[in-house]
């Protein structure tokens, strides 16, 4: 389970870079 929430955390953070590159 916590390698769900991390792998969820690391997706959510490289759509912040993403939107923030963008």
């Amino acid at each position: 389970m916590q390698l769900c929430v991390i792998h969820v955390g690391f997706f959510d953070l490289f759509l912040y870079v993403i939107m923030y590159v963008d």
